[in-house]
């Protein structure tokens, strides 16, 4: 029996010590009373969002849900957030103890999945992640049975929590770029003015909505009479517009634009009022854009019912794909994952 199976109140590493990015902590039922005030004993199958402390200060803001006999925590990996929380762990009279079997079978899916944890981004990612690792290989079963290609191709939306999508927003000069990305990220990441050709260069933010998280870029706009200096931010920018994901083309008031992701930016002062517009002015009109967004990526898999939802490796998918065209044998994929 591992030792924090035991009475012991006790923690692990799952992930090892990494310059950034994510790490993935375990802690038993008893650390839960005594660790970081007991923030974490509310803990509950769906992802929840705290800050860590000591008995001073923060320490990091983790996403975090229950796992097997205890407490899954995602934080930040910097080896200056995992001695924080090493010493606040200490301090709490939690020990270090061997890392516990989190979940049964010990198939290929449930290694890899396991793997792929900490290449997870937003909390709905991490919470079809864990039930990946309990009921994934009953519902594998239930699709190589019968690979029904709707829900192979929702399914397929997972890839964007893996890697999430980069959205481009483009248009003219003063058409709101700057200032929707400062909204959409909640940051003031781009200089804002209304002196036209002022973002001379890609910027880069992010934003997470409905435990989804999306990338988004600013650009320098259009400008007919750019010079030198703009013309060539303009190119730069036209290179990284052919690497995104989507494009967003925003149309200021009086000027002509359509398609579907055409939306029409200072939409308070537009005299036409068209849709769909958003203004910066206007946070609901902010956050229906993020839903939009989040939707257009991730709605299928998210509309799908809760016992169809998984995240499978990106290498499954793809075989399961296959399989749904007719292109693969079910009794190879079910040999390959699940050893059967």
């Amino acid at each position: 029996m591992s030792s924090i199976e035991l009475a012991t109140s006790g923690y692990c590493w799952l992930t090892p010590p990494a310059a950034s990015a994510l790490a993935l902590l375990f802690l038993n039922e008893p650390a839960l009373q005594s660790a970081f005030e007991g923030r974490l004993v509310a803990a509950t199958d769906v992802p929840r969002v705290a800050w860590l402390r000591n008995s001073r200060q923060k320490l990091d803001q983790v996403v975090y849900s229950r796992l097997g006999p205890g407490v899954l925590v995602s934080c930040h990996g910097g080896p200056a957030v995992r001695t924080a929380i090493e010493a606040a762990l200490a301090g709490a009279g939690v020990t270090r103890c061997h890392p516990p079997t989190l979940w049964n079978g010990q198939t290929p899916l449930t290694s890899e999945v396991a793997r792929l944890l900490p290449s997870l981004h937003g909390r709905t990612g991490l919470s079809l992640a864990l039930r990946t690792l309990t009921d994934g290989e009953s519902t594998l079963r239930r699709l190589l049975a019968d690979p029904d290609p709707a829900w192979v191709n929702a399914l397929s939306q997972a890839r964007w929590l893996f890697t999430p999508p980069r959205v481009q927003l483009w248009g003219p000069v003063n058409a709101g770029k700057s200032s929707l990305l400062n909204a959409l990220c909640g940051a003031e990441l781009a200089a804002v003015a209304d002196e036209p050709g002022l973002t001379r260069d890609v910027i880069e933010g992010g934003f997470e909505h409905a435990g989804v998280q999306i990338r988004v870029f600013d650009a320098p706009g259009e400008w007919p009479q750019a010079d030198r200096v703009s013309a060539a931010a303009l190119e730069l920018a036209r290179q990284w517009k052919a690497q995104a994901d989507l494009v967003l083309t925003l149309v200021p008031p009086g000027a002509g634009g359509s398609g579907d992701w055409a939306l029409f930016s200072r939409s308070d002062a537009d005299p036409q009022a068209r849709q769909p517009g958003v203004s910066v002015r206007n946070p609901a009109t902010v956050e229906a854009l993020k839903g939009r967004l989040v939707d257009h990526f991730t709605g299928e898999l998210l509309a799908l019912p809760a016992e169809r939802q998984v995240t499978f490796p990106p290498a499954l998918l793809g075989e399961l794909q296959a399989l749904a065209a007719g292109r693969a044998d079910a009794q190879e994929i079910a040999t390959r994952w699940l050893n059967t």
